[in-house]
């Protein structure tokens, strides 16, 4: 009975692995008085990616927000997180900020 506790035991904690290993990556980003913070934002390419953005203050032209190659801007409801799946990146840059490109960010990918 031990023995197969134990066999239990080591195949739920590979699967578990496997299954952590597989998950997205989250990027949290917030809107504040300074813009999009943080400004910048290093990962590693390969991993399927969500950009999860909460606008945090009232008065911003950041209502919206437009990612580059996304063609479209996505609504930023004041304190409610918004999930944006980026895909699985490659290598380079992704930028991402307010509809007049006043307010910028961007997601750096490394191999």
């Amino acid at each position: 009975m031990k023995k197969l506790i134990a066999l239990f035991s080591i195949i739920g904690i590979s699967v578990s692995v496997a299954s952590y290993a597989e998950s997205p990556k989250v990027i949290e980003v917030a809107v504040t008085d300074d813009g999009f913070t943080p400004s910048s934002i290093k990962t590693e390419a390969g991993k399927e990616t969500t950009l999860r953005v909460t606008r945090k203050v009232k008065e911003t032209c950041a209502t919206k927000v437009q990612v580059a190659n996304k063609g479209k801007a996505i609504d930023l409801p004041l304190n409610k997180p918004v999930d944006i799946k980026l895909g699985k990146l490659a290598k380079g840059e992704i930028k991402f900020g307010c509809g007049m490109e006043m307010m910028m960010s961007a997601v750096i990918i490394a191999e």
